[in-house]
């Protein structure tokens, strides 16, 4: 998700809204219900509190070898 509709009055519009993913691993997600937005500020209607905000994915392992395994092969 790139962009979140909200609701709030003019003098409660957030610059922006910040979201740790510093700590999450690999299959971890934040949710709409998991932001904290500022105080008189909620997020739009057309949200489920459990759409993914952030998701984090990894590489297959088997995909990662053989890709490194190509590249191996064409640097001899």
């Amino acid at each position: 998700m790139t962009e979140l509709d909200i609701q709030c009055l003019p003098k409660d519009l957030p610059e922006f809204i910040e979201v740790d993913v510093g700590g999450l691993e690999v299959g971890q997600t934040i949710h709409v219900a998991d932001l904290k937005l500022p105080k008189g500020v909620r997020a739009g209607q057309q949200y489920d509190e459990d759409a993914i905000v952030v998701g984090i994915v990894g590489r297959v392992a088997a995909a990662a070898e053989g890709e490194e395994g190509e590249g191996e092969a064409a640097a001899e």
